[in-house]
């Protein structure tokens, strides 16, 4: 993964390009009717068909290459290409969180702002870093919620030394929430293979 720093720019509803696809998975075929009363544009439907997520079947039917989701983040990228995905999504790209979220989060284009993100790359889409996904979680999920995905996601202290470092870069009050989560590792609760 690579990291860098971005200033997000406010965006209008880039949490809602592409409608309702999540849960769809490749090979699902549609309509051009559903794919607009499910909320994707014309001109999205196009971008999708440019970028390879959907491939026209015959007149009116097309085919989701990837996901749902993945379809709806490279229709967001091509809008808006500096977009960082956070909190669900990142939960989801991470492996704290098996099934694809409903929710579409956009870091610094939603109601709370931030001064700059860490970013990471995962499969070539620009994610929070797992610290400051956790911490956006705690917001979600609470501290017990949290927990639990940390420790089956990273098991040992050991497994933990790259969030250590991630740790280090987020705000003091930030830090400080997450802190006694990462240190804490259930070494007795997972047999190590």
């Amino acid at each position: 993964t690579q990291s860098k720093s971005v200033k997000p720019k406010r965006r209008k509803r880039l949490r809602e390009i592409g409608g309702k696809l999540t849960g769809i998975q490749p090979g699902t075929i549609r309509t051009r009717r559903q794919l607009l009363d499910g909320g994707m544009t014309r001109l999205e439907l196009e971008r999708a068909l440019v970028n390879g997520t959907i491939a026209r079947v015959e007149r009116g039917r097309y085919r989701f290459e990837v996901s749902g989701l993945r379809t709806r983040m490279g229709l967001v990228l091509a809008v808006a290409p500096d977009a960082v995905f956070s909190h669900r999504v990142a939960a989801h790209l991470h492996g704290l969180r098996k099934r694809e979220p409903d929710y579409m989060d956009v870091a610094g284009c939603l109601t709370r702002r931030r001064e700059s993100v860490q970013v990471n790359t995962i499969d070539g889409v620009p994610v929070t870093s797992l610290a400051e996904t956790l911490v956006d979680l705690l917001e979600l999920w609470g501290p017990e919620a949290v927990a639990d995905a940390l420790d089956r996601k990273l098991p040992t202290v050991a497994s933990r030394s790259n969030l250590f470092h991630d740790l280090e870069k987020l705000p003091a009050h930030q830090r400080n929430r997450l802190r006694p989560l990462v240190e804490w590792a259930p070494e007795r609760r997972r047999s190590l293979k």
